[in-house]
């Protein structure tokens, strides 16, 4: 996503939440939907972990990304994520597209 269009999701979003997750979403005018993943060094201390993070976010996405069409979506990691393992992350992502369908 361009800056203007990240600046555009921060101005006019809605919210979906978990407790390991923040997901900012505003309608696009495009057919096909647009994702943005921030992890904060705060969050997570080590490349690794923030690399594993988006990792995981952006296989999620693609595998829902026919469903959620004409969204710029957010994804920001919040504080607990960092312990918790990858498959209850990816279970946490995929509830939260679900929600972002309706």
């Amino acid at each position: 996503m361009l800056k203007t269009e990240f600046q555009s999701v921060f101005d006019h979003s809605k919210k979906v939440s978990h407790p390991y997750f923040l997901v900012l979403y505003h309608p696009n005018q495009l057919n096909h939907a647009k994702l943005g993943v921030i992890i904060g060094k705060r969050i997570a201390k080590t490349a690794v972990r923030r690399n594993m993070f988006k990792r995981i976010v952006r296989e999620s996405f693609r595998t829902h990304q026919e469903k959620i069409n004409g969204f710029n979506i957010i994804v920001m990691a919040r504080q607990g994520y960092n312990t918790t393992d990858k498959q209850k992350l990816r279970e946490g992502i995929d509830r939260l597209w679900e929600k972002l369908k309706i």
